[in-house]
């Protein structure tokens, strides 16, 4: 709601720099000094007026998403899959991803649902049921780590041997990586859950664009209102 003021107060902004016949008409009957100070007063006005408009744009963005969207995602999804990742044996890490999984569903993330809003995106990759086959994937191979740390201690009076601790934080590192290799294996949820309950913050990136190219323009209104002679 506060973008939508903000861009409602910008557009009436673009409507006021860019009535520049109306402005020169009413500076005509003023000299000198005079003229030059109401420029420079309107010029400073529409600069900061605008960079208000993109601070405040910007940061209702900010904090809506961080206290909306992605509170409610980290909360029920990514928090489990970070626990999951520092886990330090793997009894708990598939405790924790299989609840990241139940959170997925919480969320209302079926299985026809994208990561993705625009039609060229949307890829059998970008699908939230290849997000369940690869996470479903990652708790089968959790599940063989434990098959094997349990055949181990049963063969060795409940412990594990010096010669195979290397081998067993070996496979504990190999599942981290199926969990966090250049990005989380949750992306495709986390897309999913912004594209398809929230629009305006998965289009975030677009609408900071059009701030930025707003924040410009007033800019440059202001600019040359200012140093017009």
């Amino acid at each position: 709601m506060i973008f939508y003021i903000m861009a409602i107060i910008g557009i009436l902004m673009i409507c006021y720099g860019l009535r520049s016949p109306i402005i020169n008409m009413f500076r005509t009957k003023k000299k000198g000094d005079e003229r030059k100070m109401e420029k420079g007063t309107i010029g400073i006005v529409v600069i900061v007026v605008s960079a208000l408009i993109f601070g405040l744009g910007w940061a209702a963005i900010a904090i809506g998403d961080m206290t909306g969207p992605a509170y409610k995602f980290n909360y029920a999804v990514h928090s489990h899959m970070e626990n999951a990742y520092y886990s330090n044996e793997p009894t708990l890490m598939k405790s924790e991803l299989l609840m990241a999984i139940d959170g997925m569903h919480e969320l209302g993330l079926t299985d026809e649902m994208y990561g993705a809003y625009w039609g060229w995106d949307k890829v059998a990759s970008m699908r939230m049921s290849y997000q369940y086959r690869h996470l479903n994937g990652i708790v089968e191979r959790i599940d063989s780590v434990i098959q094997w740390r349990n055949e181990v201690y049963s063969s060795n009076s409940g412990q594990m041997p010096e010669t195979l601790g290397d081998v067993y934080e070996q496979k504990m590192d190999n599942l981290r990586e199926f969990l966090n290799d250049e990005c989380w294996s949750d992306w495709i949820a986390h897309d999913a859950f912004y594209a398809n309950f929230h629009l305006f913050y998965f289009l975030s990136g677009l609408i900071i664009l059009i701030l930025i190219i707003q924040f410009l323009i007033f800019l440059i209104i202001g600019w040359l209102i200012f140093t017009t002679n």
